[in-house]
């Protein structure tokens, strides 16, 4: 509508393109599937990452060589990674295999967590407590109160050492970024909310900001929903997910009903 916007979008200054190519483990699990494994390399030297990373190793000397040989030596230990943890076998990708291909982020704990049989075994309120786990991360000076051992049970140490051991086997491949573990320093903020309570009550269990207890918690939901509709042939899974999920998903965590409310 304005004259000097049209005039800053025409004769402003391009900003640059860079690519954001990464090949998680979701997406050398994609390309495996579709492309088979000696294509996975073919694609990333296809890729603008690549091409960006060659032009720039034109004006940087070899250091820029010695990263993109590093990368493709990372993806070919994820690979295997990926076969040793099951997630890839003779006939091309299992059904743990498969089920991590369609997650968008923290597809190897909930792979894990999975087949290890956790999401069966705790409830709702667990179950949610959990998957903020998976995701959250602690930053400095964040502290909350503890929870009793019983109410997770089981449910923290299995899940540690779980993806402990799939730590362990990145670190014999060689990898150095290894997957992120559980941390469940942000428990009993997500049990009070799970179980109804309000971000005042949140915040006298926690030192956490709004900002990121919100955060967290809808990081969560949306991997509640990419679980749940990978799960969904297990009514009473799904079930568990669904119930999970209308727990976390209100008030002010609610993202569509803060967006109405204005």
């Amino acid at each position: 509508d304005e004259p000097a916007d049209a005039e800053r979008l025409i004769l402003g200054k391009v900003e640059p393109v860079r690519s954001r190519f990464n090949l998680s483990y979701s997406g050398i699990l994609s390309l495996y599937d579709r492309l088979g494994e000696d294509q996975i390399l073919v694609a990333y030297q296809k890729s603008f990452a690549r091409f960006q990373r060659e032009r720039r190793r034109s004006k940087g000397g070899g250091r820029r060589r010695d990263r993109i040989s590093r990368e493709e030596l990372a993806i070919r230990r994820r690979l295997a990674v990926l076969k040793r943890t099951g997630y890839i076998g003779e006939k091309g990708l299992t059904e743990k295999g498969r089920f991590a291909a369609f997650l968008n982020g923290y597809e190897v704990q909930a792979a894990e967590l999975r087949s290890y049989g956790l999401f069966h075994l705790a409830d709702p309120v667990q179950l949610a407590i959990l998957l903020v786990a998976v995701v959250f991360e602690e930053r400095k000076g964040d502290a909350s109160a503890h929870l009793e051992p019983e109410i997770l049970a089981e449910i923290k140490p299995l899940s540690e050492r779980r993806i402990r051991e799939f730590r362990r086997i990145e670190h014999e491949e060689g990898l150095i970024e290894l997957t992120k573990e559980p941390d469940f320093r942000m428990a009993a903020p997500t049990r009070v909310w799970a179980l109804g309570g309000t971000l005042d009550e949140m915040r006298k269990v926690t030192s956490i900001s709004d900002g990121d207890l919100v955060r967290y918690l809808r990081m969560a939901i949306q991997l509640i929903r990419q679980i749940r509709s990978q799960v969904r042939d297990d009514f009473e899974l799904a079930d568990k997910f669904t119930t999970a999920l209308e727990m976390l998903n209100r008030d002010e965590v609610d993202a569509r009903r803060q967006l109405e409310l204005g």
